[in-house]
């Protein structure tokens, strides 16, 4: 087998770049799981979907998707909760009012506390 200067430094290059890459995505994926404690320390979580304990329901804001614990956080105190559905892949925001869950079976409820 010849040693050939060019094949070397491709395989040290390729061996770089999937080394950064995998140290990269293992620092996301510690990222993720730091987001992921931090943020469920701050809720409890009941069974079902999320219904305002007041009246006045508020703003109830739905999404088809699943990153409603984000936007909870970042909008603050002015957010209640959220509930996912785990089978239909969505997320309703709840605003102003109170939240606790209702005890239906496909959905979790999760209330700032």
């Amino acid at each position: 087998f010849p040693f050939n200067g060019f094949t070397y430094c491709l395989t040290l290059f390729t061996t770089l770049l999937y080394t950064i890459k995998f140290e990269n995505m293992m620092k996301f994926l510690l990222f993720l799981l730091l987001i992921s404690v931090v943020s469920s320390a701050f809720y409890h979580e009941s069974k079902g979907l999320c219904k305002p304990s007041t009246d006045d329901p508020g703003r109830q804001l739905y999404f088809a998707d699943l990153n409603c614990a984000t936007r909870c956080d970042i909008a603050g105190a002015s957010c209640k909760g959220y509930s996912l559905g785990s089978t239909y892949g969505l997320c309703v925001t709840y605003y102003d009012a109170p939240v606790t869950g209702n005890g239906r079976v496909n959905f979790k409820c999760f209330r700032k506390d």
